[in-house]
């Protein structure tokens, strides 16, 4: 399993916006992958998650400010979209807390195969936004 996560910040109006783009191949349907250098307060804004290949054929995302959280508790930040897609776009502002600066992905492509690569796009504005 490999990933690759690049941050762009940008400054507007003395709020940073920053920009993960994420690169995950090699990867399974159990495959964790850390998102370092995020604000600690935070909404995200803009979420998409796209399946590019492998044995499967979509994504089913969530994401946990924690390693190894369980769905539904406490730490899970942005919940499964609730149907697996090939495309998963969520708009919803969602606001966060992640004490280490880390959030943790979990694209959970649909098959157990370690063949997958799915690209994922997160904006994530400082701060809590309504």
């Amino acid at each position: 399993m490999a990933a690759t996560v690049t941050r762009t910040t940008k400054n507007v109006r003395g709020s940073w916006h920053c920009q993960y783009n994420i690169v995950e191949t090699g990867i399974r349907d159990t495959t964790e992958t850390t998102i370092t250098g995020v604000p600690e307060f935070g909404t995200i804004v803009t979420f998409y998650s796209v399946f590019v290949s492998g044995t499967g054929s979509t994504v089913n995302p969530e994401l946990g400010s924690s390693s190894g959280w369980t769905t539904n508790d406490i730490n899970q930040v942005l919940p499964e979209p609730g149907s697996a897609a090939t495309l998963i776009r969520d708009l919803t502002r969602t606001p966060y807390h992640a004490p280490d600066g880390i959030l943790y992905l979990r694209s959970q492509p649909n098959n157990t195969a370690t063949d997958h690569t799915v690209h994922t796009k997160i904006l994530i504005v400082t701060g809590f936004k309504a």
